[in-house]
Parts: structure tokens; C-alpha cells; sequence
């Protein structure tokens, strides 16, 4: 196919960020490179916002797809229409879902678009634990560890505030406490539930590789801390600490994603059946 610009419109009653994360996800399976842009409409409710929007999908120039996320079951049936009745491409990204969820739940949907990212419960929860997240990174709170959900360790540049901060955006309060040779690790530790502590290691020379860009990206010479050797060091040491503490499950992160990562952590801490309502 020609490079010719693609347009994606992401139409949503509610906010259009589960059709984003979707296309994103399907995107990478597409290793061509494309000049894709995408435009959102969220908070659409009744024809006359579809209709604008389908409008000013006919004046692009360029090819148009439409993703819909529309949990109103007659808007969808409607948009459905309209695409054929214009001849453009789109995709339902809700009925097949929705329709076989009732089937196997035995109750029919509520068609209520505020309730995917409304202000509720789940949303104070989750807000909640970014801001403890935020006071317990890096180990500088230790005060109410008890409080945690989950506690990461691990030595330095090993990923622990990323994926602190990724594992708070599903609401659970997280702190990564850093590891370092010749440094005792607090005793806290050891008195808190050992079932949610996860230990976090690394390859050497991956963590020199990340160190050295930290290093240089902060202007600051070179030392032992993205040293190889002095690396392999500290590593081996953490690693024996590791051991001593048999009940923390270890996770190498080395060549894993945030969204890996996380799913291993969650199964360690809470068990693989987690209930999401």
C-alpha cells in the first residue's frame, strides 16, 4: 500500500482512551511504517454529534477508520448505518464484547459510559496510592510500610520507581526501598508481611549499560556506579541477601517490560485469581 497518511477517528461516549490503548496495541503488530494520526471525540451522545463527527470523517484527505467505543446500544447501532450509508471503514469495538459478557454473565449491560473512568470508589483508591507511591520512593518513607500493598527491592536503576508507579495506577500503594553494597538494608524489612515484599535483579552489564545513560544524561563522571566490575559486586551481594530471605520471590527484569513486570509482581503477591470488581 502507498505511504499515503492514515486517519484513525476514535469516537467514545465516554473518555476514548480504551479505544486508544487498544489501536495502540493492535499497531504493533504492523512493522510497516505508516504515517497514522489519530483524532479523538469523546463524550459523543446523540446522533447529531455523530453525524458532525462522520461529516468531518468525509473531508479528510486521506483514508479514515473509525474506532468506536459506544456502550449506547442504539448509537451504535446508528453509527453502524452511517458508515455503510458513506462508505467508510470502521470498527465496533464494544457489541461482540458486551454481547457475549451478557451470555456468559446472564445479565444485560447497563449502557452507563460514566462508569469506565467516573469518579467512584476505584478512582479515590487509585489516587490514593499514587500519592503514597510518590512519598515512598526510593526509600525515603519507611513510616507506615505496614500500609504498603506491595514492596519492591532491589539495588539502584533496577526499574523500581517505574513500576511503582505503573503497579499504583491499578491502586495498589507501593514502596521500592534501594539496595546498595556495603549498605545495610533497614530492618523494617524484616518486620513487616514477608508476602508482599518482591525482590528486583538484574544483569550486570544491562544495569551498567542503563547507569552509564544515567550518568551521562546527569553530566556526572563516571565512577564505580556504572563500573562493570564494581557492578558485578553489588549485584552478587544483593543477590546473597536474596537468598537469605527465601520467602521473597525474585524477579529478573532484565529483558521484561513495566507491563510484564507488573503482571509477575501482582501474581507473587496476591496469587494469579484477582478479583476486579
Amino acid at each position: 500500500m502507498s505511504q499515503t497518511n492514515r486517519y484513525f477517528f476514535i469516537v467514545s461516549d465516554g473518555s476514548g482512551e480504551t479505544a486508544v490503548n487498544l489501536l495502540r496495541a493492535l499497531l504493533t503488530q504492523f512493522s510497516e511504517e505508516y504515517a497514522i494520526f489519530t483524532r479523538r471525540y469523546p463524550k459523543i451522545k446523540d446522533v447529531y454529534q455523530v453525524n458532525k463527527v462522520l461529516n468531518g470523517a468525509m473531508q479528510v484527505d486521506g483514508p479514515v477508520f473509525v474506532s468506536y467505543t459506544l456502550v449506547n446500544k442504539e448509537l451504535r447501532r446508528y453509527m453502524n448505518e452511517q458508515l455503510v450509508e458513506r462508505g467508510l471503514r470502521g470498527l465496533d469495538l464494544f457489541s461482540t464484547p458486551l454481547q457475549v459478557l451478557s451470555d456468559f454473565l446472564g445479565s444485560e449491560p447497563e449502557e452507563n459510559p460514566d462508569k469506565f473512568h467516573g469518579v467512584n470508589e476505584q478512582y479515590f483508591k487509585r489516587m490514593e496510592a499514587i500519592e503514597f507511591t510518590l512519598k515512598h520512593d526510593d526509600g525515603k518513607r519507611l513510616l507506615g510500610l505496614d500500609e504498603a500493598d506491595i514492596v519492591l527491592v532491589g539495588v539502584s536503576r533496577a526499574g523500581k520507581t517505574p513500576l511503582s508507579m505503573y503497579l499504583s495506577l491499578y491502586g495498589y500503594k507501593v514502596v521500592n526501598i534501594p539496595l546498595a553494597k556495603g549498605v545495610k538494608p533497614p530492618p523494617e524489612l524484616d518486620e513487616i508481611n514477608q508476602r508482599k515484599v518482591v525482590a528486583l535483579t538484574i544483569d550486570p552489564m544491562r544495569l551498567a549499560e542503563v547507569r552509564k545513560r544515567r550518568m551521562t544524561g546527569l553530566a556526572i563522571n563516571q565512577s564505580d556506579y556504572c563500573d562493570p566490575n564494581a557492578i558485578f559486586e553489588e549485584i552478587e551481594e544483593v543477590d546473597a541477601y536474596f537468598r537469605r530471605h527465601r520467602r521473597w520471590p525474585v524477579i529478573d527484569v532484565t529483558n521484561r517490560s513495566i507491563e510484564e513486570t507488573a503482571g509477575l509482581v501482582r501474581d507473587k503477591v496476591f496469587g494469579r485469581d484477582r478479583r476486579i470488581n
